[in-house]
């Protein structure tokens, strides 16, 4: 796994444990000592909003998980 995987597999542990988000100068300490080598926290940063189908930073100044739509075909039983 490359270092923007591990970030973003380590933000997404993390912020599945904080539904209420976290800022993020706390996910970037939460994130960090996850991490084989220290990044600098906008490199962390950075890689997390090459994801925003994964990750939003809400106007509250939080990172959150984007909640997942799952659609159902018409012919799936629900």
């Amino acid at each position: 796994m490359g270092v923007e995987e591990d970030v973003v597999a380590s933000a997404e542990v993390i912020l599945k444990q904080t539904p209420g988000g976290l800022t993020k100068e706390a996910l970037v300490h939460e994130v960090t000592p996850r991490l084989p080598n220290r990044l600098a926290p906008m490199k962390i940063l950075e890689f997390l909003r090459k994801q925003p189908q994964r990750f939003v930073e809400g106007g509250d100044g939080r990172w959150r998980l984007r909640e997942q739509v799952t659609l159902l075909m018409p012919d799936e039983p629900v």
